[in-house]
């Protein structure tokens, strides 16, 4: 970094006399410190307290230059000297062939800020207070802004990438912007005036340019939004100033981003309308370009973080300020959850994933985080494979992705994405002298949502839209509700069947009049609903190409040892049979036989789960007061036990059924054991048990039932389900 630099070529004006009344100021807070201590010790006070005062400014004091270093690098680096920061930093650490390559930066952009930036700051002038004071508000009721000074630093934009976009209708870009300028701002709140300067600010913002039209300016509107959550600092003056400490600080900036986030944080979007006759807030709510649907099946391998016993796992998925969690499975380093979610994202974005220790009167530890690129996911229509956690030195998720997109197709109906657009309502009644404070209330498939309510009117207008996933569009009804807010007294509703949309063009039906029910029918609301059917495009390309029928699935036995798992191979598996039926299992010829058990056996693939439903068992020797448990088998270690309840009389029907969270991949090397057990007399004797293989049943999208040869551990066999 250069080492000239003075403060006029970062815009920053200071006097030498300024600079002296700064020195003396210093001089005398000092001074004023050490005569506090030769206090203390004159009138023989412990001499712990001006040990603790010592410490406690000799803290403050490195906090403060650490601040003042912080915001001298955002400072230059906002300024156009990243390159000297990054060379200064680390001197001549760095290898020949790391370049700084002036492509990917728009300098033409950022000379035009600084060319227009007096514009801007008087334009923000009162910009910034329409915009952020309303959402202040929510927090501080008594909060105004005074006076907002951009200052002389111009915002930075330090790069710029556009995305291939199928939608020819808009644009979208991320903007990678740092400001670290000598803005000053002013507000009034509790009864004193208090502000902030040296705002650092520096994140990606994603900005779509939609939609795009064929006259000037060619551009619709303008939708900006973060899709992840920026970093700002800043400096406290005035009465604020007392307030400067770090516990005080966090207080304060967690506020700041909690306003941030519900205004630009992704799904929330700050629109601008460039051209007359285009609402932007109406192609806010119908943007959604498909859903991801996430599945957390479970995590292996996890690292232990806690000192007694193990730690207790959870997922976090987070996307925006969409935020998702999982259960917490306790004490397990192989925690299963079966979870599901559905997200409504872009093509364009991360989902992120991070996975926790759960620990009660602490702050939880990270076990591990990773990225999903969902535009990869997008493009292949489904992933399904383990993910490495980042951040430890071991432990792997297993997660599956499916990317669904949005088709206007009735003959596809199954599981829909309902949209709806609320524009304004026309003559509500009045309960009272003064006008009603109303909202609307929408109800689907037990989901219900709500807007913001707005004051003192009987005409208001809404422009607000919501989203609801649904599993069964054709019964599900939408019941919508008009709703004062003070008296909570009904002003209006209505419903309407989500089926009926398939009567539209595509599914659209656009600007629709509603009038409610009696005995408010005067009163009416005004909206526009589009339903999307969710399509997994890869299912579709797989049935297409998959016109052959499948070979079905035969059971059949071998002698096998316990010590291993056995395994058939596809060429032992055809050679023992070539009848394409299912063949019972069980030999009544055998003398080894104890009797036969009936079971049926599934999987779900998209459930990745193995369910397992016991029917009867019939015994040779007829006993009473005996019971079935199941066991996962793995190089001799059982998991996972399940166990029916006892049958008392001899005629043992059960018809209980059990599911196993196992994924596809485990089943290749998992065995089903099954033990017939009685609960008769002290010792509980087991009365025969099989082995059912299931390296195959991964492809039983059906239940198989058959009976099951019951043995003696050491006459066992071992029954494979091949082609």
């Amino acid at each position: 970094m250069s080492s000239d630099l003075t403060a006029s070529e970062v815009s920053v004006p200071l006097s030498e006399t300024v600079l002296s009344i700064e020195t003396v100021i210093k001089f005398i807070k000092k001074l004023g410190f050490f005569f506090l201590i030769y206090l203390f010790g004159y009138y023989e006070f412990s001499i712990v307290l001006p040990y603790a005062l010592l410490v406690f400014v000799i803290i403050n004091t490195k906090w403060r230059q650490e601040k003042k270093n912080k915001f001298r690098v955002a400072r230059t680096i906002a300024l156009g000297y990243e390159k000297d920061v990054v060379l200064e930093t680390f001197q001549n650490e760095l290898p020949a062939w790391i370049k700084f390559p002036e492509i990917e930066k728009v300098e033409w952009l950022n000379n035009v800020f600084k060319l227009i930036w007096q514009q801007i700051n008087e334009y923000t002038h009162d910009l910034v207070p329409k915009i952020l004071e309303p959402a202040i508000q929510s927090y501080v009721s008594d909060f105004k802004f005074n006076k907002v000074i951009l200052g002389n630093v111009p915002l930075r934009v330090d790069g710029v990438k556009v995305y291939d976009q199928e939608d020819k209708r808009k644009i979208v870009m991320d903007l990678n912007i740092s400001y670290a300028g000598d803005c000053y701002v002013t507000f009034h709140t509790f009864r004193f005036t208090g502000g902030i300067e040296k705002i650092q600010f520096h994140g990606t913002v994603r900005v779509v340019l939609t939609p795009l039209i064929s006259k000037m300016p060619l551009i619709g509107g303008l939708q900006i939004y973060f899709m992840n959550e920026p970093h700002i600092d800043f400096d406290l003056i005035k009465a604020t100033s007392i307030l400067d400490l770090p516990v005080v600080r966090n207080k304060i900036k967690n506020t700041t981003m909690n306003v941030i986030n519900s205004m630009f944080m992704y799904p929330n979007v700050y629109s601008i309308n460039l051209t007359q006759g285009i609402n932007m807030s109406k192609l806010t709510v119908f943007r959604t370009e498909g859903i991801l649907r996430v599945h957390v099946v479970e995590a292996k391998n996890l690292i232990n973080k806690d000192l007694f016993g193990k730690s207790d796992p959870y997922v976090v998925l987070s996307c925006g300020s969409i935020r998702v969690e999982t259960p917490v499975v306790e004490n397990c380093l192989n925690p299963k959850w079966d979870f599901w979610k559905d997200f409504e994202i872009e093509p364009n974005s991360e989902l992120k994933i991070e996975v926790w220790d759960k620990d009660e009167g602490s702050k939880d530890d990270s076990l591990g985080h990773a990225k999903i690129n969902v535009a990869q996911v997008a493009k292949i229509g489904q992933s399904d494979m383990p993910i490495p956690l980042q951040g430890v030195p071991k432990g792997t998720i297993y997660i599956r992705l499916t990317w669904l997109s949005l088709s206007s197709n009735y003959d596809d109906l199954h599981t829909a994405l309902l949209m709806i657009y609320l524009e304004s309502s026309l003559n509500l009644p009045k309960f009272s002298k003064t006008c009603p404070n109303p909202y609307v209330e929408l109800e689907v498939e037990n989901e219900t949502k709500a807007s913001s309510p707005e004051q003192q009117t009987c005409e208001p207008l809404w422009e607000t839209g919501f989203t609801f996933l649904l599993r069964d569009p054709k019964k599900a009804v939408l019941n919508l509700r008009i709703i004062d807010d003070d008296s909570k007294n009904k002003m209006g509703e209505v419903s309407f069947r989500v089926d009926n949309l398939k009567n539209e063009t595509n599914m659209d039906l656009k600007r629709h009049t509603f009038f409610f029910n009696k005995p408010f029918s005067e009163a009416s609301i005004c909206c526009s609903m589009k339903l999307r059917v969710l399509k997994n495009d890869s299912l579709e390309e797989e049935k297409d190409d998959g016109d052959a029928p499948k070979p079905q699935k035969k059971l059949v036995k071998q002698e096998s040892n316990i010590s291993t798992v056995s395994r058939k191979t596809e060429s032992e598996g055809l050679a023992s049979d070539d009848n394409e039926t299912i063949n019972s299992s069980f030999d009544s010829e055998d003398d080894t036989n104890l009797g036969k058990i009936k079971l049926s056996l599934s999987y779900s693939q998209q459930r990745q789960k193995l369910i397992v439903e016991i029917h009867e068992v019939d015994l040779i020797r007829k006993r009473s007061q005996i019971y079935v448990k199941l066991y996962l088998q793995t190089d001799q270690q059982r998991n996972h036990r399940k166990k029916t309840k006892i049958a008392k009389t001899k005629t043992a029907i059960f018809n209980e059924s059990f599911d196993y969270l196992i994924s596809n991949v485990d089943l290749n090397w998992t065995n089903l054991l099954v033990m017939v057990k009685t609960d008769k007399g002290f010792l509980k004797k087991n009365l025969g048990r099989t082995i059912i293989s299931l390296q195959e049943c991964g492809n039983l999208a059906e239940p198989f039932t058959d009976w099951f040869d019951l043995r003696s551990k050491h006459e066992e066999h071992v029954y494979h389900l091949i082609k």
